[in-house]
């Protein structure tokens, strides 16, 4: 973890240095694990040419189904410098969407003459993030035996590669200072990649940094917050950012509004994840999470709990308690059931096509308890759940959108 740590800390805050002596261009390095392939200093103070500021922007590029391109901005940075070349000032402004509350531009001061770093990072071994003194813009990188590594004819590192499928490529500008740096990021379970992206943008003479708005988040160039249709990709992005649904990958029905994705975990079950939108007639959109699951005991089984609902207003999501009807399993018996309904597993699904929720027992049931009438050595542990079975009305109970009053309904006729 150290090795990789110290690699990575080239994309680590904009000003910061690793905490290894820079070696010169071509020589050797040493790491307490034995000697290193290279170690390379960029250098961008050549031809006597100094910034005088510079602004960095990092972002994500991440495709999740075709044609859906979204963009996250992580963070912005502005920093200006003396006559001398070293760091006056600098102010970070972070993105992210965090507890349902919306986009979060938290704006820092991370240096000063008088403070020095204000902003940092430790880790678990050593401090990695130290001030530039004597170089401020050098950038030092001390390469393991597990990367791959490609330098171009002045010496400068362009390309890293990770035995895991961990990508870096470097760009410079004509003063030899890396103006971009581009990590790929691949999911081994679906073949996708994610791209994150550091850019700077550096100033050369006096002209002050422009006063910058960018978008936090975006899809295929749209504000996804300021779009008035959204999509269940949209949404997909959203609900996750928000950590109110958080699966990696699934699949998507588009035309439908409808997301599933299934987590075998690590034992022996199945959890299956819905993401589904409800749209009433006058054009608002009602959100539907639901998940259940399934395991094998001694007969396999499947349960869940009640769907979620939620409202996206003012860039944050609010949860829609009164939407959906209370239900428990005795609804599944005659009207007026006061038994035991013990091991009547039950679980909720959201509809892929049309407006209906479906409530229902776990169907193996039925199987299980045919196959209890021959196996007496389950018989007895089982028979309580058997004939609690037996007295069940029903198995299914469809729970049916209204679009006029954005509420779901149990329909009359079914009772």
């Amino acid at each position: 973890m150290k090795n990789n740590y110290l690699l990575l800390c080239v994309l680590s805050l904009l000003f910061y240095s690793c905490t290894q002596k820079p070696a010169s261009v071509g020589e050797t390095g040493n790491s307490e694990h034995g000697t290193n392939p290279k170690s390379i200093q960029q250098r961008i103070f050549t031809n006597g040419v100094n910034p005088k500021s510079f602004r960095q922007i990092t972002f994500t590029i991440d495709t999740l189904v075709a044609n859906y391109v979204v963009k996250e901005l992580k963070n912005v940075s502005d920093v200006t410098l003396n006559e001398e070349g070293e760091i006056a000032s600098a102010t970070q402004t972070n993105y992210s969407f965090e507890n349902q509350e919306g986009i979060v531009e938290n704006t820092k001061e991370i240096y000063s003459p008088e403070s020095h770093w204000l902003f940092g990072d430790q880790s678990e071994y050593e401090p990695i993030f130290n001030k530039y003194y004597h170089q401020p813009f050098s950038d030092t990188l001390i390469a393991e035996n597990e990367y791959t590594f490609q330098y171009n004819n002045n010496n400068q590192l362009i390309l890293i590669k990770g035995s895991w499928g961990f990508q870096m490529d470097f760009n410079y500008d004509q003063h030899g200072q890396w103006i971009e740096i581009t990590k790929h990021f691949s999911d081994e379970r679906s073949g996708h990649v994610t791209y994150e992206i550091t850019k700077r943008k550096i100033h050369y003479d006096e002209n002050p940094l422009n006063s910058l708005n960018p978008t936090y988040l975006s899809i295929n160039g749209e504000n996804i917050f300021e779009k008035k249709k959204k999509s269940i990709v949209d949404y997909y992005i959203l609900a996750n950012k928000a950590a109110i649904f958080s699966p990696d990958r699934g699949e998507f029905d588009i035309p439908n509004g409808y997301f599933e994705y299934e987590d075998e975990g690590t034992g022996a079950g199945v959890y299956t994840g819905q993401l589904v939108m409800f749209k009433t007639n006058d054009e608002k959109d009602i959100i539907a999470i639901n998940g259940f699951y399934g395991e094998a005991i001694s007969y396999y089984t499947i349960s869940g709990d009640r769907p979620k609902f939620y409202i996206f207003e003012n860039n944050s999501f609010t949860e829609a308690v009164d939407l959906f009807p209370e239900l428990n399993s005795k609804i599944f018996f005659e009207k007026g059931f006061t038994g035991e309904v013990e091991g009547i597993n039950t679980f909720f699904t959201l509809p892929q096509k049309g407006l209906s929720i479906k409530y229902l027992v776990d169907p193996n049931l039925e199987q299980f308890c045919d196959e209890m009438n021959t196996n007496h050595d389950l018989y007895d542990m089982y028979k309580g759940i058997c004939e609690n079975y037996s007295n069940l009305k029903r198995t299914s109970i469809d729970i049916t959108f209204d679009k006029n009053s954005g509420t779901f309904i149990i329909q009359d006729h079914m009772f």
